[in-house]
């Protein structure tokens, strides 16, 4: 639902009166939807577990970087599907592209596996060449590793 205001006000978010207020930039407006409370399940769990399993490999700001150049030159290819995502929704694309790939459990890697293993998603360019990443000009300048 589009969102209109009486009193100027350019942003606002939030929860009030059972709705969600939100700023969305891709359509610079304001929406609001209903509130609710996920129900606890085992998926929320697991999906819970594996995000902090991804957020605690802690990637190196070098490979961070070569992340935030990937996303720069894959928007500017025309070629390829518009992607609107950051750096961390690249990082978990790419780890579990991964986990697809050599059917590993993301709530259990680790930094030590990923390296003892010699997964490909350790660089930027090594993912492309796996076909974990779409392939973009400029690729194999990024090898910063995780």
């Amino acid at each position: 639902m589009k969102v209109n205001y009486k009193h100027l006000i350019q942003a606002y978010r939030g929860k009030l009166d059972g709705l969600v207020y939100y700023y969305h930039p891709g359509l610079e407006r304001c929406l609001a939807r209903k509130h609710v409370i996920p129900k606890f399940t085992e998926n929320n769990r697991r999906w819970s577990a594996i995000s902090r399993n991804m957020r605690d490999l802690q990637p190196s700001p070098g490979f961070r970087d070569d992340l935030r150049v990937y996303l720069y030159l894959r928007g500017r290819r025309p070629a390829l599907p518009a992607y609107r995502g950051n750096l961390w929704n690249l990082f978990t694309t790419l780890m579990w592209a991964q986990a697809r790939a050599a059917d590993l459990d993301l709530e259990s890697l680790t930094r030590a596996e990923i390296e003892a293993l010699g997964l490909p998603c350790r660089t930027v360019k090594t993912a492309v060449e796996a076909g974990l990443l779409p392939e973009v000009a400029g690729y194999e300048l990024l090898v910063r590793e995780l």
